[in-house]
């Protein structure tokens, strides 16, 4: 499913919810553009999920390189935080 077309039959669920979390969390999810401080930071939210997970992959996969070449890689241990996630 689409980014989008997912975002909006998400916000409708939430919208329709009694809970009021729900609600806020469909004013929160609706409110979300792809620009930097106006972001949901939702773990729902698959626009603001799936940019740090790429940055990720892409520094493993430049990390995984420098080994096949035999470059010298210092042995450290490193985590990225993804917004929204504790």
């Amino acid at each position: 499913m689409k980014t989008e077309m997912w975002r909006s039959k998400m916000v409708q669920a939430l919208r329709i919810s009694e809970d009021l979390t729900d609600r806020e969390l469909a004013e929160k999810l609706s409110a979300c553009r792809d620009q930097e401080g106006r972001r949901c930071n939702l773990p729902m939210c698959q626009r603001c999920v799936v940019d740090p997970r790429s940055l990720l992959f892409e520094e493993v996969m430049e990390y995984q390189t420098s080994l096949l070449r035999g470059l010298p890689v210092p042995l450290i241990c490193w985590s990225k935080a993804v917004p929204g996630e504790s």
